[in-house]
């Protein structure tokens, strides 16, 4: 996309109504991401939570907005050109502010003894190297079915949201256990809520 068609993109108002929706997605992603930690202390199955909740956002609103909701799903989709820089730039801040936010008022409604569980993934029994070798063949592969399920040039009949959803609900039950996240405004929202880095 040239700076021409860019600076015209940002004068339009659909750049901004895709940043609100974006920001609205967001923060029940973050709501429902809190409260499901606070429901169960297995990994695994709030990663199958999240997986799902993933699955339902992308077909409700897909349609109307790319639905990320994740930093590493926009880098991607502005690597590959399919996401322009600005609009990359402004989703990714929105998402990181509407997290933090979300996250902190999930925090302040949250009984004092029910905080305990209130905190991002972590390391679980791997050291840090080894869970950050995981996380990154994680989102490789979660960025990569993104891509395949979302390409217009494929010809078989595509159901996105199924494909995306199963993705972030395996990742999410197979590495939740060693602390993979697979999305950086969970855990940003999270610490910074809690402040707890």
């Amino acid at each position: 996309m040239s700076w021409k068609n860019t600076i015209r993109e940002m004068k339009t108002i659909r750049f901004y109504k895709d940043a609100v929706c974006e920001g609205l997605l967001t923060l029940i992603f973050m709501t429902f991401v809190t409260m499901s930690s606070f429901a169960t202390d297995s990994k695994v199955f709030v990663g199958s939570l999240v997986g799902f909740s993933v699955m339902a956002l992308v077909e409700a609103y897909g349609h109307i907005n790319f639905a990320l909701f994740n930093p590493n799903l926009v880098i991607g989709l502005v690597l590959s050109q399919r996401l322009s820089i600005p609009k990359g730039i402004l989703f990714i801040a929105v998402e990181m502010g509407v997290s933090t936010g979300a996250a902190k008022m999930i925090y302040e409604f949250t009984p004092p003894a029910k905080r305990v569980g209130f905190a991002p993934p972590g390391p679980g029994e791997l050291e840090d190297w080894q869970t950050w070798v995981c996380e990154f063949i994680a989102v490789l592969l979660f960025v990569s079915v993104l891509q395949g399920a979302t390409d217009g040039r494929r010809k078989t009949v595509r159901i996105p949201n199924l494909a995306i959803g199963f993705t972030v609900a395996a990742a999410g039950t197979i590495g939740g256990p060693y602390g993979v996240c697979l999305n950086p405004i969970v855990s940003f929202g999270l610490s910074a809520a809690a402040n707890s880095w």
